[in-house]
């Protein structure tokens, strides 16, 4: 799927991700909550782990940045930030259907 930011670049996502794409996204969660624990307030995730977990959202989902295909992650890093947050919102939009579809069957 395309995706065309407020500043006019051209965003190419995958609409659909493989099992085990999806799991190494949740892996890098998991990763931490083994590491962390749980105390008598519930889980502890770090600010840092939800920021690889969302860099390896962009790896898995964007395919290419103005039809680069390298350095994906640095391409839509370096994006202005309008345009950067274009993209997360429509990569959790993405991922977030995969889990609510299952909820709604």
């Amino acid at each position: 799927m395309e995706l065309k930011t407020r500043n006019e670049h051209i965003v190419k996502l995958k609409k659909d991700i493989t099992g085990g794409e999806y799991q190494d996204i949740q892996d890098v969660l998991m990763s931490s909550l083994e590491m962390s624990g749980i105390d008598e307030t519930g889980m502890k995730i770090s600010g840092s782990v939800l920021k690889q977990q969302r860099d390896k959202k962009i790896e898995v989902y964007v395919v290419s940045v103005d039809e680069k295909t390298n350095n994906i992650l640095d391409r839509v890093r370096n994006l202005p930030a309008v345009d950067y947050n274009d993209v997360i919102e429509k990569i959790e939009e993405l991922h977030s259907g995969i889990d609510s579809e299952k909820k709604t069957k």
